[in-house]
């Protein structure tokens, strides 16, 4: 019966499944015809330490993303291995991944492996995560050694100080001058700053160069502290836009009102009983902060971070600002609005019988305006996490770090 539906459509049940290994392998050994659509998605994502697997030679062909990290191999094994990918079996490979590596493997990052990584012209995305450079310019020897760059990821970079020898220094150093003048062309950037000022170095250096006209989609995800800081180095060419609130008052008016082409918002918040301070902001933002006359679809997520009650987990007054501001002529071209309460499975914890469908009730209660036009989607639910990443076979299904709604790694590409 299920092998009767038109192929197309089964696809794309079964790509509801990204990301889910064990799901996907359930789909994969349920029938023999179901076998070869679930490996379209069950070996997009791989780590590097699997591509020598003998199992996984046949499999190559559906790779599309290798991922690397968590410093469980030594660097130089896994510097080889990056080195060394079998390009011609990998015809489908556009994406690398850095997950939480050891600072070292960025420093001790070898010129062959440059060489390499300039032979990858298929790949056009890069996620760097908690990477450790030297200094600006070492950040952009890493950025611009990928010729075709046009999504890039990254996740709290810092500047670091190393006293050990560093016998790498003078190739890099020769790499850190050529490179010193070169600037991706991107559509796609996300960024969360840390601390330290490295990721607002990288912003500015990115915004000024070709990306500064080229970015469509910014994002900068939820756990990111300083916002403002990547927010202000962009502006006009960006059409997506997906921000946490919690930067200081006049923080987003100032820098906001110059996205003068945004058509989707996404606006992100901590629970309001848990962090009240960024709701305060919500009002004033749609009220004077965004420029609106291109915008069509506006989006609140709001995170539940630990069990409460889930009707506390909004501002109502708030609500009331969005919905009152959404009646101006401004925002008349807005077709959708979206309000997205959710949870991580792992919390352990679920609201009561019936607290779901109240506190949906009560959205569209507040936002009455674009919930008589037909305009309101509300949806309060519960995230699977799930593992994501192929691995050798003594680590299958060990990485649980990231769920269905990017958290925290792939939250990069929300």
């Amino acid at each position: 019966m299920l092998m009767s539906l038109p192929v197309e459509l089964i696809m794309a049940i079964v790509r509801g499944l990204e990301g889910d290994v064990e799901g996907l392998r359930t789909v994969a050994l349920t029938c023999r015809d179901l076998l070869p659509i679930a490996r379209e998605e069950l070996f997009a994502v791989i780590n590097v330490r699997a591509v020598e697997e003998g199992y996984m030679q046949v499999h190559l062909q559906h790779v599309v993303e290798v991922r690397t990290g968590r410093a469980v191999s030594p660097t130089a094994e896994e510097h080889r291995l990056l080195s060394g990918l079998p390009l011609r079996t990998l015809p489908k490979l556009r994406a690398l991944g850095f997950v939480c590596l050891s600072p070292i493997f960025y420093i001790r990052l070898t010129p062959g492996l440059f060489s390499a990584l300039g032979q990858l012209t298929s790949v056009t995305t890069l996620t760097l995560s908690r990477p450790s450079f030297l200094h600006l310019w070492h950040a952009q020897s890493v950025i611009c050694a990928l010729p075709n760059l046009s999504r890039l990821g990254l996740r709290e970079p810092v500047f670091e100080s190393f006293s050990l020898p560093l016998t790498y220094d003078g190739p890099l150093s020769r790499r850190f001058a050529a490179t010193a003048t070169r600037r991706p062309q991107l559509a796609f950037l996300s960024l969360a700053p840390a601390e330290d000022g490295a990721g607002e170095e990288i912003a500015a250096w990115v915004g000024q160069g070709p990306s500064g006209r080229t970015l469509a989609t910014l994002v900068v995800p939820y756990h990111a502290v300083r916002p403002h800081v990547v927010l202000r180095e962009f502006g006009p060419s960006v059409v997506r836009l997906s921000m946490p609130l919690r930067a200081p008052d006049g923080v987003y008016d100032r820098y906001l009102a110059e996205y003068s082409g945004l058509e989707t918002l996404t606006v992100v918040l901590e629970a309001y009983s848990a962090s009240a301070g960024p709701w305060h902001l919500l009002g004033p933002l749609m009220e004077h902060g965004v420029c609106a006359e291109a915008l069509r679809v506006l989006r609140v997520d709001v995170r539940v971070e630990y069990g409460m009650d889930l009707c506390g987990a909004l501002d109502w007054a708030a609500l009331d600002r969005v919905n009152d501001a959404l009646d101006e002529a401004r925002y008349a071209g807005v077709g959708r609005v979206e309000v997205v309460v959710q949870w991580r499975e792992g919390l352990g914890w679920d609201p009561e019988d019936g607290v779901r469908e109240t506190v949906v009730e009560n959205v569209r209660a507040r936002l009455y305006g674009p919930a008589q036009a037909g305009k309101l989607l509300a949806r309060v639910h519960k995230v699977k996490e799930v593992s994501v990443c192929v691995q050798r076979r003594s680590r299958v299904l060990t990485r649980r770090d990231s769920t269905r709604t990017r958290f925290p790694y792939d939250e990069l590409w929300a």
